[in-house]
This record gives C-alpha cells, sequence and structure tokens, in this order.
C-alpha cells in the first residue's frame, strides 16, 4: 500500500526517482524497493524525509503517511477522567472565583498551583472546581495523582504522558520510544484544543514542568503539599494556597455531612469538634464518619473523647492531628476489622477488589470491609474495589508496622502474591494455552478469552506493582512469575512499556537470587517487550543470554523459543540468511520434543522470511502447512497468525481474491480471541490486499476498522 502511495505521490510531483533521491535524502534504491513492495513498510523517518521530499503538506502529508501504518489515528471520544465529585462541599467561594478566570484572554496557556497542608482538601477542592467548569473544556478533561506524597512510586512525567496519549486517542505504534519524544508528541496533540489538565499531588514542580502545554486554550491546576515557588517563577503558574476551614464552613461541613437534625441542640458540640479537629476538612469527614456509623453517639460524647484523649491535636503538625484523629477511629473497630484495615497497609497498587482483602485477611472479608467503610477508613471507588487516602494508608502502614510481627507481615505480602499469581496464570493459560508453563496447571478460574482479558484489565495496575513488591520484599520466584504470566496480555493490548518494565525487574530480581531459569524467563519476557519497541537489537541481546541459559539447564523447549526469537530478530534486521539458520535449528529442536505448536511458529516465520525475501511460492508452502498444523493442536491464535501470513504470500503471487480471503478470517479469529492488535495489523495487511485487487472503497473500510481498534488500545501505566 505504501509503495502505490509513494510511487502515485511522485508521478503527481512530476518528478523522477532520481530527483525524489536528490530532495529527499532517500537513496534511489530505497525508493525503488519501497515502490515495489519489496520493503514494505518504512521507517517513520524515512516517511517523514519522502514527504518533505514531495513537497507535501497538510492533509495531503497526513494521508501519505498514514499508509505507512505509523502515523497518530482518529481521536477516540474525549476523554473525561475527572474523579467522582464530592458529595459534600463547603465554602472556598474566593479560591473558586480565582479558578473562575481561567483563560479568559490569555494568549498562553493557564496553569494553577494549588498547594496547602496534608489534609486540607486540596484534591477535593480541585475536582470540584474541574466538575463545575467542564463544559468550559470542549476537547475534554485529563486527571493522573503524580503520587508525590504517599505510598506507591512517585509517577514520573514520562509515565503520566503515555497515559495522557493514549486518553487523547494517539495509536500505540505512533508513540516514539524516547521520553522526551513523547512529551514533544503530547504537546503536539494539545495544540488547537481546549482540555482541562488535573495534575494531583504532585511532588515539586520537575515533576509537572514537562507536562505543561505550549500553546493557548488549555487549563492545567496542579496541586501538591509544596507551594510550587519554582513553578509559580519560571512557568508562570498562578498560585492557591488552600487553609484550614472557617469556623463556619468547617460546622457546615459535619452538619452537611452529619445531618442537621442529628446536631440539633448541640451547638457548643459542634464548635469544640471543628476547633479540636482545627477545621480539617479530613479530620472532620473521619469524625463524621463515626457519628454516622453509631446513631447512638452524641456530638459532645465525640467532643469530650477528642478532648480527654487526643492531646495531640494541640500539635501544630497537621499529620500528628490527623494519626490521632485516625487512631480514634481505628480503636473502635473490631479486632478483626482492625488487623485487616493494617495489612491492607502492605497492597502496593492504587487500589484494593475484593479479593486482595479477602489474602490479607486469609479467609472470608465481606463484614470486614463492610466495617471499615462504615467508619470511613475504606472507600468503594466502584462496585467491589476499595482505596484508602494516601494519609490513611500511610497510618494503617504505621500502624502494621508497629503490631504486626514481621513474620506474619511477610506471611500475609506471600498470600497476596500468591493470589494473584493463581488468577493471573490462570487467565494466561486461557489466551495462550501453549505456552510452556512455569507452575503447575491453573484451576478453570475463566470460561474464555473474553472473561480472562477483562480481569486482567481490571487488575493491570495492581499486578504490575505486586511485581515490583515481590521483587523488593524478598519474593524473587513471585517476581518473575507475575510477570512472566502477564506477557500475552500485555503484548496483545499494547502495554509494551509496562512489559518491559515488569521483566526488568523479574530479571533483577533473579539475578540477585541466582536463579537462573527466572533470569532465563525474564530475558524472553524483555524480548518480547524490545521487539515491539523496535530495538531488535537489545532483543537479540537478551535472547542470545536466554539461549545460553536454557543450554546450561538442559531446557530443549527455552532453547528452542530463544533461537525463534533470535531468527526474527535477524529478519526484522534485514539478515535472512541468519534468520532461516535460527528458524531452521528452532524447528528442529521443537521436532525433537514433539511440541507440534513450536514446528508451526517456526514455519510461519519462515514462510514470512520467504515473503520478505520476493519467494512467494515458497512463503506460501510453508504458511500453508503451518496453518495445518495449528488446526492439528487447535492452536486458533497461531492458526490466524499463519492464516495472515498466507494471505501475503497470496499477495505476492498476485492471487489478491485469496490474498483477501486469508487475512479477513484471520481478522475474524483475532477479534474472537480478544487480540485487538493483532486484529487491527490483519485489518491493515486486508486493506492493502483489497488495494491491490482494485477495490479502494472496501480497502478505506478496512483502514478505518484498523484506526478505531488502534485508538482503543490500552497504553502502559509504567
Amino acid at each position: 500500500m505504501f509503495g502505490h502511495a509513494l510511487r502515485t505521490a511522485r508521478r503527481r510531483c512530476g518528478l523522477t526517482q532520481e530527483e525524489l533521491a536528490a530532495d529527499s535524502g532517500v537513496s534511489v534504491r530505497n525508493i525503488r524497493d519501497l515502490e515495489t513492495g519489496r520493503i514494505a513498510r518504512p521507517r517513520p523517518a524515512t516517511v517523514r524525509r519522502l514527504a518533505e521530499g514531495l513537497g507535501l503538506t497538510g492533509d495531503d502529508r497526513a494521508a501519505f503517511v498514514m499508509t505507512a501504518g505509523d502515523a497518530p489515528i482518529r481521536p477516540r471520544p474525549r476523554p473525561a477522567q475527572l474523579p467522582a465529585d464530592t458529595a459534600v462541599f463547603v465554602g472556598r467561594g474566593g479560591e473558586l472565583a480565582q479558578l473562575d478566570i481561567s483563560g479568559t484572554g490569555s494568549p498562553l496557556p493557564v496553569v494553577w498551583a494549588v498547594s496547602g497542608p496534608a489534609g486540607v482538601g486540596k484534591t477535593c477542592f480541585a475536582v470540584h472546581w474541574a466538575h463545575r467548569a467542564a463544559d468550559r473544556f470542549p476537547d475534554g478533561q485529563l486527571y493522573v495523582n503524580m503520587r508525590g506524597y504517599g505510598p506507591g512510586e512517585v509517577v514520573p512525567p514520562a509515565e503520566a504522558v503515555r497515559l495522557f496519549l493514549d486518553a487523547l486517542g494517539v495509536a500505540p505504534n505512533a508513540v516514539p520510544a524516547e521520553p522526551e519524544a513523547q512529551l514533544n508528541l503530547f504537546r503536539s496533540v494539545l495544540a488547537g484544543r481546549r482540555i482541562l489538565i488535573l495534575l494531583d499531588n504532585a511532588r515539586d514542580a520537575a515533576q509537572v514542568r514537562p507536562l505543561l502545554p505550549g500553546t493557548a486554550g488549555c487549563v492545567v491546576v496542579v496541586t501538591s503539599r509544596n507551594p510550587l515557588h519554582g513553578l509559580v517563577a519560571t512557568d508562570g503558574a498562578r498560585p492557591i494556597r488552600l487553609e484550614m476551614l472557617s469556623a463556619g464552613d468547617a460546622a457546615g461541613l459535619l452538619t452537611r455531612r452529619v445531618g442537621a437534625d442529628r446536631l440539633d441542640g448541640q451547638a457548643d458540640a459542634v464548635r469544640a469538634i471543628v476547633d479540636r479537629c482545627q477545621r480539617l476538612p479530613l479530620a472532620l469527614a473521619v469524625v463524621a464518619g463515626r457519628l454516622v456509623s453509631e446513631p447512638m453517639l452524641t456530638a459532645s460524647r465525640v467532643a469530650g473523647d477528642l478532648a480527654a484523649g487526643m492531646s495531640a491535636f494541640a500539635s501544630d503538625d497537621e499529620h500528628t492531628d490527623l494519626r490521632s484523629v485516625f487512631s480514634w477511629s481505628y480503636r473502635i473497630l473490631s479486632p478483626d476489622a482492625a488487623r485487616l484495615f493494617r495489612l491492607l497497609s502492605l497492597n502496593p497498587g492504587p487500589d484494593s477488589p475484593v479479593m486482595v482483602a479477602e489474602a490479607l485477611a486469609g479467609g472470608p472479608a465481606a463484614d470486614l470491609v463492610a466495617e471499615l467503610i462504615r467508619t470511613q477508613l475504606l472507600t468503594e471507588r466502584a462496585p467491589g474495589r476499595y482505596t484508602m487516602h494516601d494519609l490513611l494508608r500511610s497510618y494503617a502502614s504505621e500502624q502494621c508496622l508497629s503490631t504486626d510481627d514481621p513474620a506474619a507481615i511477610r506471611a500475609a505480602r506471600a498470600r497476596l502474591l500468591d493470589a494473584h499469581l493463581r488468577w493471573a496464570s490462570a487467565a494466561a493459560r486461557v489466551l495462550e494455552p501453549f505456552r510452556e508453563p512455569v507452575d503447575e496447571p491453573p484451576p478453570d478460574l475463566f470460561a474464555d478469552d473474553e472473561t480472562a482479558t477483562a480481569w486482567l484489565a481490571a487488575e493491570r495496575a495492581n499486578l504490575l506493582a505486586l511485581v515490583t513488591m515481590a521483587a523488593e520484599e524478598g519474593f524473587p520466584d513471585r517476581a518473575w512469575r507475575l510477570a512472566w504470566q502477564l506477557t500475552t496480555f500485555m503484548q496483545r493490548r499494547g502495554h509494551w512499556y509496562d512489559l518491559l518494565h515488569a521483566h526488568e525487574t523479574a530479571l533483577d530480581a533473579a539475578r540477585r537470587a541466582g536463579d537462573t531459569r527466572g533470569e532465563h524467563h525474564a530475558h524472553r519476557g524483555l524480548s518480547r517487550a524490545l521487539f515491539r519497541l523496535e530495538r531488535f537489537e537489545d532483543a537479540r541481546g537478551h535472547l542470545v543470554v536466554a539461549l545460553d541459559q536454557a543450554t546450561g539447564l538442559g531446557d530443549v523447549l527455552g532453547m528452542a523459543r530463544s533461537r525463534h526469537g533470535l531468527g526474527y530478530a535477524a529478519q526484522q534486521q534485514g539478515r535472512q540468511a541468519e534468520a532461516f539458520a535460527q528458524l531452521s535449528e528452532a524447528r528442529t529442536l521443537f521436532e525433537g520434543v514433539g511440541n507440534v505448536e513450536g514446528v508451526a511458529n517456526a514455519l510461519t516465520s519462515m514462510a514470512w522470511c520467504h515473503t520478505l525475501l520476493g519467494q512467494a511460492a515458497e512463503a506460501r508452502e510453508s504458511a500453508r502447512r503451518a496453518v495445518e498444523l495449528f488446526i492439528t493442536v487447535s492452536n486458533r491464535h497461531g492458526q490466524a497468525v499463519a492464516l495472515d501470513t498466507l494471505g501475503r504470500a497470496y499477495a505476492g503471487l498476485g492471487d489478491h481474491r485469496r490474498a483477501v480471503e486469508h487475512h479477513d478470517e484471520a481478522r475474524q479469529v483475532f477479534r474472537d480471541l480478544g487480540d485487538r492488535y493483532s486484529e487491527a495489523e490483519a485489518l491493515r495487511h486486508l486493506a492493502e490486499a483489497h488495494e491491490a485487487a482494485g477495490d479502494p472503497s472496501a480497502a478505506r473500510s478496512a483502514r478505518r476498522r484498523s484506526e478505531s481498534i488502534l485508538a482503543r488500545v490500552d497504553k502502559p501505566v509504567l
């Protein structure tokens, strides 16, 4: 398809191949190979140089670049990522009015730096205003918790920008590998749009500065305990400092949360509570939570308890204040609920689904979770998924370390990891049944690919955080096993940066533990991520080590898969003779252990080599044989890959009708299995086949469907 577009554009411009070479800096030989299809997919840099040499601009340039398959696609519906607005919001009228002037006549992007002490309500304030002003930003709202303060790793700008590019509809294959290039792309996508960006809980100016847009129209609200003086001084941010609520607003907050009837006639007690909570919204919310959960409790009794047992409330340190309030709420819990509250701090992920609570508790936990929700120590973010404020989690962690025996803490972490490993293993086996197992066969926990994929998608952030926790807390075997079980899902969904990070973490853990088997699997997992990121030489390096380790372990299947990967690397780097040699050796090893699926995979890759060399007849025979073998072992995914390759072989033979049939069949199988990225690739090949067959309308339709799928492919969290 690209060759046809290049040839058409060149002739329309009246240029010979030699003249285009001179204008673009691309060699005549490369131009000739592109136009004849010998090079099916050019590098992005080559496409840009050719577009410049042709003098293409605007829509013509975009259409030309699109044919290479590397352009950003039409954005998905506008992002609306704001968290839910708070149920009760009082005060802050002056600060809200300041934000209301955002963007009025400004020739530059508007940045607000909202700061204040912990628990003062910075996030609630920013989210409340953002919902109120959402209609002013027709292109959507972006949100990320930068985790500058609280448990978990601080979110680097590179991670945040990938989340934003995903939300804005940029296809994975259009995201450059280098972080600086990703940030440049983000600013380019924002240009000309009116988008609200909420960067919550930032550590400092350096963390958020790269995420600021470069043109007018967008508004950025940053919240932080840090005053962000640097952002104000050098980036023109407008500061808003949130102080404690006024006495009237604090009393209003308590009254609206608890109910006016409940507090009727207790004005003195309400004033005492407000004073002893130092008008801090979070402290007031916790106190209100106890009053709501205990209908017989009076405000006077609460005020008395605070006066008698919370002497630290007089401290100027807001952390001490809140710890006192939390300790009071914590003391009224049943022993089992208190234990669960402490252990929930061990979960490194952003939230805790029911399975986390059950794993940490060591049994049923529904009643305990309900008790924590009633006392406002846990919030149900979504049905069955729970979270606690960062300060609450910090307090729970302190209690855990001071109360629970180290052996009990380690046992709880082991239960948490093993529960997720059990489910992840079951999901991975459904997605790729023929992958070599690293554990005992998992139970049947998922009915089909759809349910397995849905679970992995929902738990993705938690699972990745658990890989890191396993590596850091002395569970190296769980670290590499969990990373291994996530590989197929992340590869099919386009989470290549997550895949890379998970296996880098796993490799480091396995090395420190001297676990050669774990290192081998981590090296192979890294190669799969690096292939997708087009870092072929790096992938090759990991596979060389993996092959050596498999040989030392006597792992013939590991040797075969490593050689297969080395063949793919050589193939992508244009060394087809080396590729054939590695793939032939892999095929022999697979045959030696009777692994039919492996033989079929090797044949599919060999067919692709033939295709790249223009040996269409040989490609057809290898792909046909691969399809037959995959059918015998009921491997539908492998069959679809082979069918797609067979379609390319028929295209090389000029039989475009059969090419269309095979690409379309492959597309349907990928869709049935939930492999959206491979479905998009098959649709791209289908579009090329329709184009060659003289059916531009069908080609356009296939191309649009491919782009639509890529627009919905999820992006990494790490």
